[in-house]
């Protein structure tokens, strides 16, 4: 890929049991997107990452 830009998030949270859980995520941009889709982008991140460390599985 050129020109080409990627997002790794890493979201680091706590279980309600405690234990500590850390979320990774990894975007690959297109070369226009814009800061508010990249804002946009993590806030989704972060809050997929709560719900899944929040709920049994």
């Amino acid at each position: 890929m050129t020109n080409g830009r990627a997002l790794l998030a890493r979201t680091k949270l706590t279980a309600p049991d405690g234990t500590p859980q850390v979320h990774l995520k990894l975007v690959f941009l297109n070369p226009t997107t814009e800061q508010h889709e990249i804002d946009a982008l993590l806030t989704d991140i972060t809050t997929t990452a709560q719900q899944r460390t929040t709920t049994k599985h």
